[in-house]
C-alpha cells in the first residue's frame, strides 16, 4: 500500500460514518440529558463548596476583621430597629447642626435598610446573645448580614452567566455559517451536533459564573472583613446584561436602585454614559 495513513484515515472515516448511521436521534436526547445532569451536579457542589468555604473564610480571618465598619453597621441598624428608620438620619443631622461638624453618616437608604434587617433578625431570633447594643464576633451573629452578601454574590455569578451565554449565543447567530458548536465535531457526526446545539455558550457561561462565585477578592471582602461592597457588583452586571438587550431605562433604574445601597454604585455609571 502506497500510503497507510491515508487508507487508516479512509477506515476511520467508515467506521465514523457507521457509526452515526446506527446513532438514533434518541442518542442526542440522551446526551442531552446525561449533559443536563452532570451541569446540575457541577452547579450544586460549586454552590456547596462556596458556602462552606465563605464560612471557613470568616472564621480563618479574624484577625484581619475590619471590626470598626462592622460594629458602625450593627449600631446604626440597631438604632433603626428600636427607634425608628428615619429617626436614624434625623438624629445624624441634629448632631452637625449642634457640633457644627460632619457626621460622616454615609449610609444609603437601602443600605440602612438592610442593616435594620439584620438587627431585627437577631432580636426575634430567640437567642439572648445576639440582643445586645454591641456587635458581637461569632458568625452567628452576624450571619444575617453574610447571607446577603452571599445572595448578592449568587446574584452576579447569575448574571455573568446570562451574559456570558448571551454574548456567545449573538456572536454564533451572526456567523454565516453553522459552525461544529462547541464541539468541534467531525461532519458525519450529526447526532453529536445536534446534542450540543442547546447548550452553546452555556459551558464558558458556568466557567465564568464559576469565576465570580469564588473569586478571591470579594469573598475576602464580603466574608473575611466582613464589608458590603459586593453590594455594587450584582445591580452593574444585570445592568450591562438589560443594556444587551436594548433596555437602557431599566438599567438606568437599576444603576439607581444599587446606588441606593452603595453610592459607590455611581462611579462605574458614567461607562454607561460613554
Amino acid at each position: 500500500m502506497s500510503n497507510p495513513f491515508a487508507y487508516i484515515t479512509h477506515q476511520a472515516r467508515r467506521v465514523c460514518i457507521s457509526v452515526d448511521a446506527w446513532l438514533s436521534p434518541r442518542s442526542a436526547g440522551l446526551a442531552r440529558v446525561v449533559v443536563i445532569i452532570a451541569m446540575l451536579l457541577a452547579v450544586w457542589l460549586a454552590f456547596v463548596q462556596g458556602i462552606a468555604l465563605r464560612r471557613f473564610t470568616y472564621d480563618a480571618t479574624t484577625q484581619v476583621r475590619f471590626r470598626g465598619d462592622v460594629k458602625r453597621g450593627w449600631s446604626y441598624g440597631r438604632q433603626a430597629y428600636l427607634f425608628g428608620y428615619i429617626d436614624v438620619y434625623d438624629r445624624a443631622l441634629a448632631h452637625e447642626a449642634k457640633h457644627d461638624t460632619t457626621l460622616h453618616f454615609n449610609y444609603g437608604p437601602y443600605r440602612l435598610l438592610a442593616m435594620t434587617g439584620w438587627a431585627a433578625i437577631n432580636a426575634n431570633d430567640g437567642n439572648p446573645d445576639t440582643d445586645g447594643d454591641e456587635w458581637q464576633e461569632p458568625h452567628a451573629f452576624t450571619a444575617p448580614a453574610l447571607r446577603l452578601n452571599t445572595g448578592m454574590e449568587l446574584l452576579s455569578a447569575l448574571g455573568v452567566f446570562l451574559l456570558v451565554r448571551l454574548w456567545i449565543v449573538r456572536k454564533k447567530a451572526n456567523r454565516d455559517d453553522d459552525g461544529d458548536g462547541p464541539l468541534h465535531t467531525p461532519a458525519c457526526c450529526a447526532w453529536l451536533r445536534q446534542a450540543c446545539k442547546p447548550f452553546t455558550g452555556v459551558g464558558l457561561g458556568l466557567v465564568a459564573a464559576a469565576i465570580v462565585w469564588f473569586n478571591p477578592a470579594s469573598m475576602l471582602n464580603a466574608h473575611g472583613w466582613p464589608l458590603w461592597d459586593i453590594w455594587i457588583i450584582p445591580f452593574f452586571i444585570w445592568a450591562l446584561l438589560l443594556v444587551s438587550y436594548d433596555r437602557w431605562m431599566l438599567a438606568g433604574a437599576l444603576i439607581a436602585l444599587g446606588a441606593m445601597f452603595k453610592g459607590q454604585q455611581l462611579i462605574p455609571a458614567a461607562w454607561f454614559i460613554l
